[in-house]
């Protein structure tokens, strides 16, 4: 389902009014089922307008404001790697815009750091295409972080399984893929 026009969370996203987003969403937390309510967060305008939800407005506005997109994912249980119409999510988003709290904020709510857009470009694509040197140093920071766990992991369950050949872990049983798995990183040897 899609919105024929911008709701009033969108508008107050869009304008980073953090007082009327929080009185929308107690309203609706309040009047709505548990369901309706995650349909009214991560609800989508329709094609023609891009597809953006209120997220995804929050983090392009020229307002952006981090305590708005904090509160939005940790508090009213936004979808961090929601994207538009266009294959842009927020982390692509903050990226762009050079938002170095906002990209912190996504990178530790767990967004995808592979999430490419249609013309195949990730965040660190786009920071390196940009100039942004910090921003492509916080990437790859997180990224190498990610594989590391990712490895002590692998080892621990490596070791388990060679102790007790019955072991299975929580991640094998659900053959759940890493957002560090899934980044890809071009680079030339120029040694």
């Amino acid at each position: 389902m899609r919105l024929a026009e911008l709701s009033s969370l969108m508008i107050a996203c869009i304008m980073g009014n953090m007082k009327t987003v929080k009185q929308l969403i107690n309203v609706a937390r309040k009047t709505l089922s548990k369901d309706q309510f995650n349909q009214y967060i991560n609800i989508k305008v329709n094609r023609l307008m891009g597809g953006n939800n209120a997220l995804l407005y929050a983090c392009n506005s020229s307002n952006s404001d981090y305590f708005l997109v904090h509160y939005l994912i940790n508090d009213a249980g936004a979808n961090p790697n929601s994207m538009n119409d266009y294959y842009v999510n927020c982390l692509l988003i903050a990226t762009k815009k050079s938002q170095l709290n906002i990209l912190d904020l996504l990178l530790i709510n767990g967004v995808d750091i592979g999430f490419v857009d249609r013309n195949g470009c990730n965040a660190l694509h786009i920071a390196s295409a940009a100039g942004y040197q910090d921003i492509v140093q916080m990437v790859l920071l997180y990224w190498s972080k990610e594989k590391i766990k990712a490895a002590k992991i692998k080892k621990i369950h490596e070791k388990m399984k060679a102790q007790d050949p019955n072991y299975s872990s929580f991640e094998e049983s659900n053959k759940k893929d890493s957002n560090a798995d899934a980044f890809e990183i071009d680079c030339v040897d120029n040694s």
